[in-house]
């Protein structure tokens, strides 16, 4: 129980995560 709960968590912040990681790179390469 408690795994699964961490299980879905985790799919939560995930997409987050990616989401952050993705910007920032375009944010670096953007720059000059």
């Amino acid at each position: 129980m408690f795994f699964k709960h961490i299980t879905i968590l985790f799919v939560k912040i995930l997409p987050l995560l990616l989401t952050l990681f993705i910007t920032s790179c375009t944010v670096m390469t953007e720059k000059p």
